[in-house]
């Protein structure tokens, strides 16, 4: 119990860091996470679930072929389906995605602002 309050915990603050929300798929085995978090707008979860944007969503595509971390603004050239414009349009105007591999395991996530871009730090 005492592990997956600190997982709680260390959730919620993400909330302060990412405020227009973010999702977060760890230890994705094939296209299925053991955990998934999510916190945007309900409105754009059902919107990107109608449209079938997780095969267009080029923050996805970008996670599953590499590890480390990009700005959505370096991936606008890769969005002809515009998911990004779209999400901008919903308040997730400024985000990036974060990719890690350790030994197999594969983990993702995309955190976004409304109000500015974030920093390296």
């Amino acid at each position: 119990m005492q592990v997956q309050s600190e997982i709680v915990d260390s959730v919620e603050k993400l909330k302060l860091l990412a405020p227009a929300g973010y999702a977060m798929a760890l230890h994705v085995n094939f296209t299925t996470p053991t955990f998934l978090f999510q916190t945007y707008p309900k409105d754009w979860i059902d919107l990107y679930s109608q449209r079938g944007y997780l095969m267009a969503d080029p923050t996805v595509h970008w996670a599953f072929s590499n590890t480390g971390r990009i700005r959505w603004s370096a991936l606008v050239d890769t969005d002809p389906s515009g998911v990004l414009a779209e999400s901008a349009a919903h308040g997730m105007r400024h985000g990036f995605t974060l990719a890690t591999d350790r030994g197999g395991s594969q983990s993702l996530g995309s955190f976004t602002r409304g109000d500015r871009d974030f920093t390296d730090a």
